[in-house]
C-alpha cells in the first residue's frame, strides 16, 4: 500500500505538495477564524514547509531530507546576493519616497524612523523570520519552483508560482478574522504585490544556485522593510507595486525570461 502511494506521489510531486500545503494551512485558518483563536495563525502558515519536508521524508527518507536542508541552507554566494536580497526594496522603497516627493510636493510624508539602538533592526527582522519566511520559502523556492522550471521557463514559473502563492493566502485576504495577517490589502491588489516579488525571488534563487537561504532573507526583508520605510500616503501602495513590478521588468530584460540568471 505504501509502495503504491509512493509511486503515485513520485509521479505527482507537485499536486501533491500543493494538495498538502493547502490542506494543512487553509483548515488550521478557517478553524482560527471560527475559533477566533489567533495562537493557530503561526502554526498554520507553516504548510507550505511542512508538505516540502513531509515529501522528502516520504520520497527518500532522512537522507533525501537532509541533502534537501543542505541544498536549500546553500550560503556560500556571492556577497552581492546578500545585499540584494537584505537591502534591494529598501532600495525600492526610497526611490519610491523619493519620486512621490517630487511628484506630489503638497503630501508631506511621514520620517523614516529606524527603531533605537541600532541592534533592534536586526534583531526584529530575525525575529520575523519566523513568519511567511521559514514558513513558506523551503516549500514555494526550495521544493516547487525547481520542479516547475523543469517544465516551463523561469518567467512562466515565477508567474505560475505566484498566482499560487496568492491563492494559498485566500483565507487571510477573505476572512475578516484573518485579514490582519495580511495589512488588509485587498486581494487584487495583494495579487499585484506578490507576482513581482516571485519573479525577484526566483531571479535571487537562480543566481545563487538554488539557495532558499537567500530566498528567505528576501522575503523577510521585503516583510521587514515594507512596513519599516512605508508613509502615510494615498499613493504609497500602488508606487511601491509599480517600483516592485519595474524591478521584476528590467531583471527580466536583462537576464532573459528562460533563467533569469547568467549562471548555466
Amino acid at each position: 500500500m505504501f509502495a503504491k502511494l509512493k509511486r503515485l506521489i513520485e509521479r505527482n510531486q507537485l499536486v501533491a505538495f500543493f494538495v498538502i500545503a493547502f490542506a494543512y494551512s487553509w483548515t488550521l485558518q478557517i478553524l482560527l477564524a471560527y475559533l477566533a483563536e489567533p495562537a493557530l495563525y503561526i502554526p498554520s502558515i507553516y504548510g507550505p514547509t511542512l508538505s516540502a519536508l513531509i515529501l522528502c521524508l516520504v520520497l527518500g527518507g532522512m537522507r533525501r531530507l537532509l541533502e534537501f536542508l543542505k541544498q536549500s541552507f546553500r550560503w556560500k554566494v556571492n556577497v552581492i546576493w546578500y545585499i540584494v536580497a537584505l537591502l534591494g526594496i529598501a532600495f525600492i522603497l526610497l526611490l519610491v519616497r523619493i519620486f512621490h516627493g517630487l511628484s506630489f510636493p503638497s503630501i508631506s510624508l511621514d520620517p523614516v524612523q529606524l527603531p533605537k539602538p541600532a541592534i533592534s533592526i536586526i534583531v526584529g527582522f530575525l525575529w520575523s523570520l519566523r513568519f511567511g519566511p521559514l514558513a513558506e520559502e523551503l516549500g514555494w523556492r526550495g521544493f516547487a519552483l525547481p520542479r516547475l522550471q523543469k517544465r516551463m521557463n523561469a518567467l512562466v514559473s515565477s508567474l505560475v508560482l505566484g498566482v499560487i502563492w496568492w491563492a494559498w493566502h485566500l483565507p487571510g485576504l477573505l476572512l475578516p478574522e484573518l485579514k490582519w495577517a495580511v495589512g488588509g490589502i485587498p486581494p487584487f491588489v495583494f495579487l499585484l504585490t506578490i507576482l513581482p516579488g516571485s519573479v525577484l525571488a526566483t531571479w535571487i534563487y537562480n543566481n545563487t544556485g538554488g539557495s532558499v537561504l537567500l530566498t528567505i532573507l528576501f522575503h523577510g526583508a521585503m516583510n521587514y522593510t515594507m512596513g519599516l520605510l512605508g508613509f502615510n500616503s494615498p499613493y504609497f501602495l500602488s508606487m511601491t507595486i509599480a517600483g516592485l513590478w519595474i524591478a521584476a521588468i528590467l531583471v527580466t530584460l536583462f537576464f532573459g525570461p528562460k533563467r533569469l540568471s547568467r549562471l548555466e
